[in-house]
């Protein structure tokens, strides 16, 4: 508005915003010479000082653009005389502008902070330089609107005063200085408010992180996870056992969730319950699952050690896998292999004797196990910590409408996020109990085949060949294991691959 104002009047100038920063430099740059009107939003140009009659090198590449030159193409010797030009005009137009008072500084309003004032008056009279500033106001600016500006129209209709004589009173700027006061005070409440809410967020944050590092840097994670089977276990037995009169337990429902959490033995037989109180089943189940641990464990570093031993990999292989539980596999085998590792670590695991040939089982059982924790816990607490901070985000969206029931906006988010919080920590711990143990089993089927298939030798390539071939003449059933070894079956997984091929074939022939 401004620039179109002074372009109907013929008043050269230049627009300077915080959009264009190349133009943005150069028009700073040339602020200061004579005659030259420059609109600036407070923003822009900030952290540069106007020098008083141009830049010296702003202005040599003027020069050297008038002889269709740039710094590219010009010599050595070209920018050393334009320059020794600009610097000799530049030296005439300070004395002038000095000699004319300076820059001068026009503000077309007050601000709602006496900061931003300040910076903009900042911008004459730097380096010792001389400079001045005026700042002007309107009485239907929101500042004045809102903070007296009624009080002043009265005192001008009162005292006959035209709309373009100027108040210079000092009881008027004390009002301004007033209500940006106000302003200011407004606005340092408002973000103080919004830091009281985001404490709330940011302590679940801490608690949360550290729950993550604590998980990440620990070397077993074995008694935290069965502590959180444990608590479930608790939790289904409280509830199916909860009657006094143990003829209306409901045994058998107990077993099938409890087989939800950890796989029961094979033959499992609920009788004996019926002669146990809820503490003695509690405790058989915590057995069990201590023992399920421990037995699946063992069984999936004793496979991984074998298809490690058909495949002729090493330990130093396994660990360059990029997943998870490979990663924990060579931590724990550097661990418990200690000064075996550096002689075990690049040879094939094959012709071991029974000592290291355990050792190395426990150690990758134990890295498996290391693993998994990992992988079960932190899917869980990413997924169900997204879901909360989505939960605190629509809390926060309508709790402002609290204060019309005579509460404390604040004091009721503070409690129900922490409500929410402590439903999440227990969440955590319940979907960790339910996908432990069969995060386990998926892996136990499918990781040490997916290891032999990504390091299997050219070696085996006839023979899957052969498979493939037999796969297409229609001999390996639709519900058949796979050819390929991923444990799925064929209708699953090669399939519709083997159909395609056998379709363009018959296309082309």
């Amino acid at each position: 508005m401004l620039s179109d104002m002074l372009r109907r009047k013929g008043v050269p100038h230049n627009v300077l915003n915080a959009k264009l920063h190349e133009k943005e430099a150069a028009i700073v740059a040339q602020a200061g010479r004579p005659s030259t009107v420059t609109i600036a939003t407070n923003m822009a140009g900030r952290g540069v000082d106007i020098l008083l009659g141009g830049n010296p090198d702003g202005l040599a590449r003027e020069l050297l653009a008038k002889q269709a030159l740039d710094m590219t193409t010009a010599t050595p010797e070209q920018w050393q005389d334009a320059l020794a030009k600009a610097k000799e005009q530049i030296e005439k137009d300070r004395a002038r502008v000095v000699e004319l008072g300076g820059l001068h500084i026009v503000g077309t309003e007050r601000h709602e902070a006496r900061r931003i004032d300040n910076q903009l008056r900042g911008r004459a009279g730097r380096q010792g330089d001389p400079g001045s500033s005026r700042f002007y106001i309107s009485l239907e600016d929101d500042l004045m609107r809102r903070f007296g500006g009624e009080r002043v129209k009265s005192f001008m209709e009162w005292a006959g005063l035209e709309e373009d004589v100027p108040i210079e009173h000092g009881l008027i700027s004390k009002t301004i200085e007033q209500s940006q006061v106000k302003v200011e005070g407004y606005n340092f409440d408002l973000r103080k408010h919004v830091l009281q809410y985001d404490d709330v967020v940011n302590k679940q944050r801490e608690t949360i992180y550290a729950q993550r590092h604590k998980v990440l840097s620990k070397d077993t994670l074995r008694e935290d996870v069965l502590t959180m089977v444990h608590k479930a276990l608790e939790a289904q037995v409280a509830l199916h056992t909860e009657s006094n009169d143990e003829e209306e337990w409901n045994l058998s429902a107990l077993a099938g969730d409890v087989q939800k959490i950890i796989p029961l033995p094979t033959g499992f037989d609920i009788k004996p319950w019926r002669s146990m109180d809820r503490d003695e089943i509690t405790d058989q189940l915590r057995e069990i699952a201590a023992q399920v641990y421990d037995e699946q464990a063992a069984r999936m570093g004793r496979q991984l050690l074998e298809a490690a031993q058909r495949n002729g990999q090493t330990i130093e292989s396994l660990g360059a896998i990029p997943h998870p539980l490979h990663r924990a596999i060579a931590q724990t085998a550097r661990a418990k292999l200690a000064e075996q590792y550096t002689s075990l670590a690049a040879e094939r695991l094959t012709g071991l004797s029974p000592e290291t040939q355990k050792t190395i089982e426990d150690a990758f059982a134990h890295g498996l196990a290391l693993g998994r924790d990992r992988v079960a816990i932190l899917q869980v607490v990413d997924r169900l910590w997204i879901r909360h901070l989505t939960v605190l985000d629509d809390l926060r969206e309508g709790i402002g409408l609290r204060a019309f029931g005579q509460q404390d906006p604040l004091v009721s988010y503070k409690r129900e996020g922490s409500e929410s919080f402590g439903r999440l920590l227990g969440q955590i711990e319940q979907q960790v109990a339910l996908s432990l143990f069969h995060l386990h089993l998926n892996l136990e089927q499918s990781e040490p085949t997916r290891i032999a298939r990504e390091t299997r030798t050219n070696r085996v390539e006839p023979a899957r060949n052969a498979r493939a071939s037999a796969s297409r003449d229609g001999k390996v059933g639709r519900n058949d294991p796979c050819y390929c070894g991923s444990g799925k079956k064929y209708k699953n997984c090669h399939m519709r691959k083997d159909q395609g091929q056998t379709h363009a074939i018959e296309k082309r022939k």
